[in-house]
């Protein structure tokens, strides 16, 4: 007869921890994979923007490079938020797995808000780089640009 507190097993356990290690793996393959593609379109999109010497091409060029700078970051926070977790739980062997895991889970906390802020930051510079272009390939009509403004405007208040 098992005590009422006793902890769970490791059977009990990695069929519920596992999925979400594997989860974590797979998403950083694939984001390095998406962000080796987003290098190369960079370059080509700034050898495009920087050879027509315009001043709008040169504002887009930094935009483009500050989305991809933000891109940087939440691939290497990706990155420091698997490579902490897993150290913690599967590294040490203080206390049970489940406290290492809630122990892991609260230290990456600050940086999985910071990602989450600066996800929400490139989705809306995004939205405006997109905005700027339908707006500039339409030559600014009036109630295309009151429409895609406003509707950007509202996305600052249902992201995230």
């Amino acid at each position: 007869m098992s005590s009422p507190s006793s902890a769970p097993t490791t059977d009990q356990i990695l069929p519920i921890l596992s999925p979400l290690v594997l989860r974590d793996i797979h998403l950083i393959i694939v984001h390095s994979a998406v962000y080796g593609t987003y290098l190369v379109l960079l370059v080509a999109a700034l050898l495009g923007l920087l050879r027509k010497r315009r001043r709008s091409a040169t504002i887009v060029a930094a935009l483009l490079l500050a989305m991809f700078s933000i891109a940087t970051v939440l691939w290497a926070i990706g990155i420091a938020v698997l490579s902490r977790r897993f150290s913690t739980v599967f590294g040490s062997s203080d206390g049970t797995i489940l406290t290492r895991l809630a122990s892991a889970d609260a230290s990456t906390l600050k940086i999985r808000y910071l990602a989450d802020i600066m996800f929400t930051l490139l989705y809306l510079l995004g939205d405006a780089v997109m905005i700027w272009r339908v707006l500039k390939l339409r030559a600014w009509t009036r109630w295309l640009s009151a429409l895609t403004i406003t509707l950007w405007l509202g996305s600052f208040g249902s992201v995230n």
